[in-house]
């Protein structure tokens, strides 16, 4: 057979993928049209989730989700770009998929929980940590190589302190949103591999990189918008979250979640004193000021 009629003939994986479309015609398509019909007119969307390309990554499986529950982002690392500002303070400039999601999702879309979700033998995350052991292998001209380098330098930070230290609390910092800040105890009984340390090192900085977008700040500061860190082992099935009140991953399981629910509602309420009490200050410094500007004017 020569090689231009080698190259009509379909991949044998994109016809197990145009043979599943049938199967999907076939079995679920009629119920899936039903659910459209029901979110056409009322979407409600609870969480934008970020999270890893990585083909055993099924966020939508593990969190039993259906149409219209997620928006669901996904690109190699799970990884949000950190805000870029130039210029004059506070402006936005960083014109990546990742940022124009969260917008999209939080502004425009009304969405109060943003999630970052990473998992286990991420390659992604491989790949930033070879980086981080060899140098010289950096490629110039790979587009993944600039990725994890440029989205995950601060995270290799972060593993080196967690390694040279000890499981010692490391501190994630957010100066746009300082309330958002919070202390992390990576695999405390050093279980895991130093890549999936990483791996859960970067889920918990990306959370501070969505944290750093200006256009948030608002909402946050308001006590509208929650940011949560899910971590997934591939070879268990185990889904993490990433408990601030413990300083570490908890399993979700049926006997902590009652725990979580109430830390994540404490959570809230905190968030939203914290705004009041924003509220109340700035109103006081604008009185302050406006009565010094009267005092100015009558000397």
């Amino acid at each position: 057979m020569g090689l231009f009629h080698r190259l009509l003939l379909p991949p044998a994986n994109m016809d197990k993928i145009l043979r599943g479309v049938i199967s999907y015609r076939q079995v679920i398509r009629k119920d899936l049209i039903k659910q459209f019909e029901q979110i056409r007119d009322h979407p409600n969307p609870t969480a934008v989730m970020f999270t890893c390309m990585d083909s055993r990554m099924l966020p939508s499986r593990f969190t039993q989700s259906k149409v219209g529950d997620i928006f669901i982002v996904r690109n190699a690392g799970n990884m949000i770009p950190d805000s870029p500002n130039y210029g004059i303070p506070g402006v936005e400039v960083s014109v990546t998929t990742e940022p124009a999601a969260l917008e999209l999702a939080v502004k425009r879309g009304g969405i109060r929980h943003v999630i970052v979700c990473g998992h286990s033998d991420c390659k992604a995350i491989n790949t930033l940590y070879g980086l981080h052991q060899c140098p010289k292998v950096f490629d110039h001209e790979s587009p993944m190589d600039h990725w994890v380098r440029r989205n995950g330098y601060k995270s290799i930070k972060l593993l080196h302190e967690r390694l040279h230290h000890g499981p010692q609390v490391l501190r994630f910092e957010s100066t746009v949103v300082p309330s958002q800040s919070f202390d992390a105890i990576i695999d405390p009984f050093d279980k895991l591999a130093v890549e999936d340390k990483l791996s859960q090192i970067n889920v918990l900085q990306q959370v501070m990189n969505v944290c750093s977008h200006g256009f948030l700040k608002s909402y946050f500061t308001a006590g509208q918008m929650n940011i949560h860190a899910l971590w997934f082992d591939v070879y268990t099935g185990n889904v993490f979250i990433f408990s601030r009140e413990r300083k570490r991953y908890v399993e979700i399981t049926e006997d902590s979640v009652p725990d979580l629910l109430r830390e994540l509602d404490r959570r809230s309420k905190y968030m939203l004193e914290h705004s009041k009490e924003a509220e109340r200050q700035q109103e006081s410094e604008e009185v302050a000021e406006e009565k010094q500007k009267q005092e100015v004017s009558q000397s």
